[in-house]
């Protein structure tokens, strides 16, 4: 097994590739994986490539660790593209889309214990519990209407720009 965390340097910009050296957090984290001799990659930034690793066989886990997540599109792209299981917070939108034992395994924002927890629920999960999930998220990634939930979010927080979209005064 190699060891270590595996954090990419790089992610897509219109012009092309633009270099992120890891901010002093992805440092400690990387030491914190070598410390415990654990195989890691992990995604701090937006890169075109993330969807596409989506569907890779090796995939154990989507987790989404949130404290704040105001719609929680995350899960969503794991369920559009069948990835299972998916770990996530309790926090804001998370809510609506990872639903314990149902869609995925939740625990509470901030709590690492229970997201351990959750972790090890997802990891131990026998392989027909984890299609049972990720048939689950996919029919709810279907059933998701993004132009209805995308109004009603701009309804309750700006409704001068839902009226603006919808063309009315």
């Amino acid at each position: 097994m190699t060891t270590g965390l595996r954090i990419p340097q790089r992610s897509r910009s219109r012009g092309g590739f633009l270099a992120h050296p890891p901010t002093a957090y992805q440092e400690h984290l990387a030491a914190r994986v070598r410390d415990l001799g654990l195989d890691a990659t992990v995604w701090t930034r937006f890169d075109h490539g993330i969807p596409g690793l989506l569907h890779h066989p090796r995939l154990r886990a989507v987790v989404v660790p949130s404290r704040i997540e105001p719609l929680g599109r995350i899960p969503l792209e794991a369920f559009a593209a069948g990835a299972a299981p998916v770990v996530a917070t309790t926090a804001g939108g998370l809510t609506d889309t990872v639903r314990d034992g149902v869609t995925g395994y939740t625990c509470p924002p901030a709590d690492p214990a229970a997201l351990a927890g959750a972790l090890r629920k997802a990891l131990g999960a026998p392989a027909d519990a984890v299609a049972r999930l990720r048939d689950a998220g996919v029919a709810l990634a279907k059933a998701r209407d993004y132009t209805s939930c995308i109004t009603g979010v701009l309804r309750s927080f700006a409704p001068w720009a839902a009226a603006a979209a919808a063309g009315t005064p």
